[in-house]
């Protein structure tokens, strides 16, 4: 992806995305899948930020995201 469409993934249209998918070596499929997470991280983090929980997560303080991630669409972590 070039700096313009990192910046602004909204720019990334089928042909755009082709041709991320093949130097990639990916599907499609999956470019649509990292910028659909790409777009719910942007999303939970302009929420974080909002509630001030940027700051406090920096500082250690680990606040409870599940309220802002939506709760039950995160799978559990699996180690």
């Amino acid at each position: 992806m070039t700096l313009k469409e990192r910046k602004n993934p909204d720019l990334i249209k089928a042909l755009r995305k082709k041709r991320i998918a093949s130097g990639a070596g990916v599907t499609i499929n999956d470019v649509n899948k990292l910028l659909k997470q790409f777009e719910q991280l942007e999303t939970a983090m302009k929420k974080m930020k909002k509630m001030g929980f940027l700051g406090s997560m920096m500082s250690g303080k680990m606040p409870d995201l599940s309220s802002i991630m939506g709760g039950n669409n995160i799978p559990p972590f699996k180690r």
